[in-house]
């Protein structure tokens, strides 16, 4: 049963015992690939620094199913560690509308890699976007308000403190 094999891969991944769980990942898959053991799969290549494998299977996720924004993320968060910031916008880019509302980290992270180039008005509009979708997902508004501090927008820097203290 692969749903089993992918708790089993689980297992072993939070013993410490990651070739052990890459090997249950491939296991499962031959039976029933999914996104989740490709995540898994990506998961355990990042873990090790095999960062084109995992590149791959975050890949093979995102194709398996766009039901999950941690394809994405990871993909983005590999592509910034290796200085390709256009890559990981692109990737967030990419992710359906439909997850993006869901899953409003998305513009969090575009928010955060926005802010982290110099690119305030981009990172502002960001998370203003993760807002629309969750008004009460407090991280964002304290980094709404860390970029507002940052332009001497202090007034609106201290609201946004606020609400991130009230959500």
């Amino acid at each position: 049963n692969p749903q089993v094999l992918y708790l089993v891969a689980l297992s072993y991944k939070y013993a410490g015992r990651p070739e052990e769980a890459l090997a249950t990942v491939h296991r499962a898959q031959k039976i029933e690939p999914s996104a989740n053991l490709h995540i898994l799969e990506g998961d355990l290549f990042f873990d090790k620094d095999r960062l084109q494998e995992a590149e791959k299977a975050y890949r093979r996720a995102i194709a398996a199913s766009s039901e999950s924004p941690e394809p994405y993320l990871q993909l983005a968060h590999i592509y910034r560690t290796q200085g390709q910031v256009d890559s990981a916008l692109k990737v967030l880019d990419e992710v359906p509308s439909a997850l993006q509302q869901k899953y409003p980290i998305i513009q969090n992270s575009l928010g955060s890699i926005y802010y982290a180039e110099g690119r305030a008005k981009d990172a502002i509009d960001a998370y203003q976007k993760a807002l629309a979708f969750d008004p009460k997902y407090a991280l964002v508004h304290y980094n709404l308000a860390t970029v507002l501090r940052s332009l001497g927008r202090l007034n609106e820097a201290e609201q946004a403190y606020k609400n991130a203290i009230e959500s």
